[in-house]
C-alpha cells in the first residue's frame, strides 16, 4: 500500500467505505498490445527461385542472407493527475477534477519554462482545466484517467551465412535495436496540477521507456 500521491498510491483505497472510487484500469494496463518476430532467407541461391544456377563465387556471394525482426507496439500506460487537497482521505491525495478532459489529450510538445525550453505533456489551456475537488468530494475522473504515449519498438539483424568448405562456414550478422530510434517517456516530473513543473519531462534527467537506437555487427567462423 502506497500513501501520498505517488503513481502507486492511487492504488489504495480512497474510502475504505467506497472501492467503487477506485475502479479504473490498473497502473500495469495496455489495452492494445502488438507483437511480431519473423525470419526471413532471402530466396537466393541453390535451392530457392532465383539463382539455384550460379556457380560456386556468386552462390558464396548472394545466397545465404537472412533477414529477422522483433516488433512491438503497446498502448500506452495510465497514470493519475492528483490535487493538492486531501478531501476524502488523510493516507491518499485525491485526484484531481478535470474539465473537458479525455484520457490521450496530453501530448509531447516543447514549452518552456524559467527559460528552459524542454519537453512538457500538457498545455497551460490544459492544465488550467484541472481544479481541485470540494471538501469531502472525489474527483470526477478519478485514478488512472490519462494515458501516457503508445510504445513502439524495431528491432532488425540482417546477416549472411558463407560455406567455405564442408565443415567450415563463416557467418557476418548486423543488429539494430531500436530501428526507429523512438522515444517512448515515462511519467511526468510532477503529476500534481498545481506543481510549477507539472506535466514537464525534466529537462536534466528525462526518464524514458526505450533505449535509443544500437547498432553492432558480429561475426562467426565455424570450423
Amino acid at each position: 500500500m502506497s500513501r501520498g500521491l505517488a503513481q502507486s498510491a492511487s492504488s489504495t483505497p480512497f474510502d475504505l467505505r467506497n472501492r467503487r472510487l477506485n475502479y479504473a484500469p490498473s497502473d500495469f494496463d495496455r489495452t492494445h498490445v502488438f507483437q511480431a518476430n519473423w525470419v526471413w532467407e532471402l530466396p537466393f541461391g541453390r535451392g530457392h527461385r532465383l539463382g539455384r544456377d550460379w556457380g560456386g563465387v556468386l552462390q558464396r556471394l548472394l545466397s545465404g542472407w537472412e533477414l529477422a525482426g522483433i516488433g512491438t507496439i503497446e498502448s500506452g500506460r495510465p497514470f493519475t493527475v492528483y490535487s493538492p487537497a486531501n478531501t476524502i482521505s488523510q493516507v491518499v491525495r485525491t485526484p484531481a477534477n478535470c474539465l473537458g478532459c479525455t484520457p490521450h489529450m496530453g501530448q509531447i510538445h516543447l514549452d518552456t519554462l524559467g527559460g528552459v525550453t524542454t519537453n512538457f505533456y500538457f498545455t497551460p489551456a490544459q492544465i488550467a482545466a484541472f481544479s481541485t475537488p470540494a471538501p469531502g468530494q472525489s474527483s470526477n475522473v478519478g485514478r488512472n484517467a490519462f494515458r501516457l504515449g503508445a510504445f513502439k519498438d524495431l528491432d532488425i539483424s540482417f546477416g549472411k551465412v558463407t560455406k567455405i568448405t564442408e565443415r567450415q562456414k563463416f557467418g557476418l550478422r548486423l543488429e539494430v535495436q531500436n530501428l526507429t530510434n523512438s522515444v517512448m517517456y515515462d511519467l511526468l516530473e510532477s503529476t500534481t496540477f498545481n506543481s510549477p513543473v507539472f506535466g514537464r519531462l525534466n529537462p536534466t534527467n528525462i526518464a524514458t521507456t526505450s533505449n535509443p537506437r544500437r547498432m553492432q555487427i558480429a561475426a562467426k567462423y565455424s570450423f
